[in-house]
């Protein structure tokens, strides 16, 4: 998807007499600018809340202990296990490994996806060569796709910046 998105950049420096690796270079290097910006102004934000939800896990513990306790009196039919709970709990945490696996490998997968993308669209064309209705339908859907992905983008960034003014005024 990330190549996906890249790639219209990637061609208008292209046009402008930029080499291709540099042009890639170019638009990852914006692209981790960006993540590198958004993490340094969102650190301070994660810490705190962090800090406050290390100092409020006890109450939530208690409250949920409670709130277990309660379940078993009015429903005595259904046994809780409360060490299943807790091991749930952590099977959620032990996850974020794969997430920060995603986060690394994804520039190496763009940056060989928009090294190669000429190659993988022209040997679509020439397998769709043929069948010109499908060639056609090809097209439109690669121009759909990046439409989508453009749109979704920009509603991700509107809901973002909309919610982080929110959060700030509601403190």
């Amino acid at each position: 998807i990330l190549a996906y998105l890249i790639n219209p950049y990637v061609l208008k420096l292209r046009k402008r007499g930029v080499p291709k690796v540099i042009s890639i270079g170019i638009c990852l290097l914006v692209i981790i600018y960006l993540a590198i910006f958004l993490v340094i102004n969102l650190i301070p934000i994660i810490v705190i809340q962090i800090e406050e939800l290390n100092q409020n896990i006890p109450i939530y513990l208690n409250k949920i202990q409670e709130f277990i306790k309660q379940i078993k009196e009015n429903v005595s039919f259904i046994d809780i296990d409360e060490s299943k709970l807790k091991l749930e709990g952590l099977k959620l945490f032990s996850n974020i490994g794969k997430y920060i696996n995603v986060f690394f490998l994804s520039p190496i997968i763009t940056l060989y996806i928009l090294s190669e993308y000429d190659n993988i669209i022209d040997y679509i064309r020439k397998k769709t060569m043929r069948h010109p209705y499908i060639q056609g339908y090809f097209n439109e859907l690669n121009q759909h796709f990046l439409l989508y992905f453009e749109s979704v983008i920009l509603v991700m960034g509107l809901l973002s910046l909309v919610s982080a003014f929110l959060f700030t005024l509601i403190g």
